[in-house]
């Protein structure tokens, strides 16, 4: 008896560990996300109907994104740029906001379109160092580590493009590449399912750099 009780009272404070550990984790993208003034998911609201446009109104532009996260020299990662096409169709009548998708499961990243009904902002999509995109053939120099260190840092760089901090290949920053306003100081990350534990790493492992 005194045995099973040390085993439940055991499994418990794992438990209770694991769970004290999550929450610890949002606290502190929280608290990331706040005090360092870093809006990386400041009140986007992508209801139903809102902005909605047809995709004749988005602009895409692929572009090719130098980052040392790829391990090799010169190496970029693929990057895919949706815009609205007009001033009509921002979220902002000041400027269009930034959404980075972090897809779920353990794939190399897409190019597909994220957040449909977000289309009043600027999207990124990109592909995670040795990522593939079948459609396009397009693909990210270096190999792929499953979400490991490379990743975490590709992730980081896209950011930091997004913020108008980095340029692509050909020295453009993402107001060069858009026809319309880009709010730098308002970016989304959208982590789908294991995308989620994406958005928590890259803010862990590189918030200070992502801070303004």
């Amino acid at each position: 008896m005194r045995l099973q009780s040390a085993c439940r009272k055991v499994s418990f404070d794992v438990v209770s560990t694991a769970f004290s550990i999550m929450v610890g984790l949002l606290i502190v993208t929280l608290i990331m996300l706040t005090d360092r003034g870093a809006r990386w998911v400041s009140g986007l609201n992508f209801s139903p109907g809102v902005n909605a446009q047809t995709q004749s109104s988005i602009t895409t532009t692929d572009i090719a994104l130098p980052s040392e996260s790829t391990g090799v020299a010169g190496g970029t990662l693929a990057v895919r740029v949706f815009a609205p096409a007009s001033r009509n169709g921002m979220r902002h009548p000041e400027g269009a906001p930034v959404v980075i998708l972090a897809p779920g499961a353990d794939n190399p990243g897409s190019l597909e379109a994220p957040v449909p009904r977000a289309s009043g902002a600027i999207r990124i999509s990109f592909l995670y160092p040795g990522g593939r995109d079948a459609a396009t053939q397009r693909t990210s120099a270096g190999s792929y580590d499953y979400r490991g260190e490379s990743s975490i840092a590709a992730m980081r760089d896209v950011i930091l493009y997004a913020a108008g901090q980095l340029a692509d290949s050909n020295g453009r920053r993402i107001g060069d590449v858009v026809p319309v306003p880009v709010q730098t100081s308002n970016i989304g990350l959208f982590g789908s399912s294991n995308g989620g534990n994406m958005v928590v790493a890259v803010l862990a492992r590189h918030g200070m750099q992502l801070a303004p």
